[in-house]
């Protein structure tokens, strides 16, 4: 089994870009990176075996 490495630039807690990031590598995407009213609060990406949480607001302001 490999190590996971998760980096939490979001502005949510670490505990829950834990839990999304679990969420993701289970294959539910949705639940991953949308809030319980149905947006779109994170975005998660992969490079190896590294998950990087940002939030969408902020992947937004690179554009």
């Amino acid at each position: 089994m490999k190590t996971v490495t998760i980096r939490n630039l979001s502005s949510f807690a670490d505990f829950s870009a834990i839990a999304r990031v679990a969420f993701l590598i289970s294959g539910d995407e949705y639940c991953a990176t949308h809030d319980d009213r149905g947006n779109e609060a994170v975005r998660i990406s992969r490079k190896g075996n590294t998950y990087t949480v940002l939030d969408k607001e902020a992947v937004q302001d690179e554009a």
